[in-house]
């Protein structure tokens, strides 16, 4: 994505990055059912083993293809940053857990989290450039795309647990939830192609955040009120489009907003931002799970798993289903609640969010950029 905003412009570039968002779509729909494929006759380890091959491909491609006249220079790894920033979200990530002894993490992820903002600020060649931040598109694409991340993942984690789990439709069912927003994510991200430059940075992204809000408020009342499956995949719909219009204003926004040698970091950091948001959500969220199935002290600590193992609790007796899937809908359907509330916390930042000046950058430093 930062190579793609080097080498074209602002006008062409929206086009590009939807041909990315349809080939992302394509992959996620496919992933899955690919990977179950080479679980079921090759076994896990494949799984990561078949990613070898083609970031070799992709590493060689793009040596061979682009050409950048980059000023070489000696630069300083930032080292320690990089280790403190890694322990900080590892220790948070510890400490959602539902653990009772999680809570000695708070402190070690409070300690690395400021030792990670003391290093940066001293570092020649920080890995987070905190200056950025001062920009407030910056600032405010980050936390938006925080909270995008939040809200999308903790669906795309927790609704085919719920479908298959509390309303247990069976192991396809929770598989096909999740294509709509496969779908709807690329066709979203195409329209946006051409209707960003006659919506604006700010107003496309106003109508992303009011999809993803309108789709997860949709998925959580058709759980809560029992409605039938359409309208579960709806929302799934609706938070797909979102997510495709809300894509594009924001990356553009903080490649705009940076010289052309910072554009990387910025990218980098809305999509760790997003990374981040999902990673955390997802880590509360399982811990606000995991102390609703406490409520009932008299299940069987392994009876979730066997529900939603391969017996999908076939062996499980017929008084322990039923319980297990009350509470599992009293809490399934609070996360989704919570995550419609991180979805119009982003909706409500998206509203303020400041203008962004069009770049005026010339892209000379990319060979062949003004021909692509």
């Amino acid at each position: 994505l930062t190579i793609t905003g080097d080498i074209f412009k602002m006008e062409e570039r929206a086009r590009i990055t939807a041909i990315f968002g349809t080939v992302w779509g394509v992959a996620g729909i496919s992933g899955p059912m690919i990977g179950s494929i080479i679980v079921e006759f090759l076994g896990w380890p494949w799984i990561y083993l078949v990613n070898i091959p083609f970031g070799l491909a992709a590493a060689f491609i793009i040596q061979r293809s682009l050409r950048e006249k980059i000023e070489r220079k000696k630069v300083k790894l930032d080292w320690l940053g990089a280790f403190f920033l890694s322990a900080a979200i590892s220790c948070t990530l510890l400490a959602v857990n539902a653990r009772e002894d999680s809570v000695i993490f708070v402190p070690l992820s409070t300690f690395c989290f400021i030792a990670f903002l003391l290093v940066e600020q001293r570092a020649a060649e920080p890995i987070v450039p905190l200056d950025m931040f001062s920009n407030p598109v910056i600032s405010n694409a980050s936390l938006v795309s925080l909270m995008l991340g939040g809200a999308m993942l903790t669906f795309v984690t927790f609704l085919p647990l719920y479908i298959e789990g509390v309303r247990q439709l069976g192991v396809f069912a929770a598989g096909i939830s999740i294509i709509p927003m496969g779908l709807a994510w690329p066709i979203a991200s195409a329209l946006s192609a051409r209707i960003l430059p006659s919506l604006g940075f700010r107003r496309l992204l106003r109508l992303g955040l009011v999809f993803v809000f309108s789709g997860c408020t949709l998925a959580a009342f058709a759980a809560y009120l029992n409605l039938p499956f359409i309208f579960l995949m709806g929302g799934m719909g609706l938070l797909g489009l979102g997510m495709g219009f809300s894509n594009i204003p924001l990356l553009f926004s903080v490649q705009s907003a940076v010289p052309w040698n910072r554009r990387g970091s910025a990218t980098a950091t809305n999509l760790f931002s997003r990374t981040m948001g999902g990673t955390i959500a997802v880590g509360v969220m399982g811990a606000v799970l995991a102390r609703s199935l406490l409520r009932d002290p008299t299940l069987p600590a392994s009876v979730a798993n066997d529900l939603i193992g391969p017996t999908h609790g076939r062996d499980v007796a017929p008084e322990l289903l039923a319980r297990l899937g009350q509470v599992m809908n009293f809490g399934l359907t609070r996360i989704f609640f919570y995550s419609a509330g991180i979805a119009g916390l982003a909706l409500c930042f998206g509203l303020f969010f400041p203008k962004v000046v069009k770049e005026a950058i010339p892209n000379e430093d990319i060979e062949g950029a003004e021909t692509l």
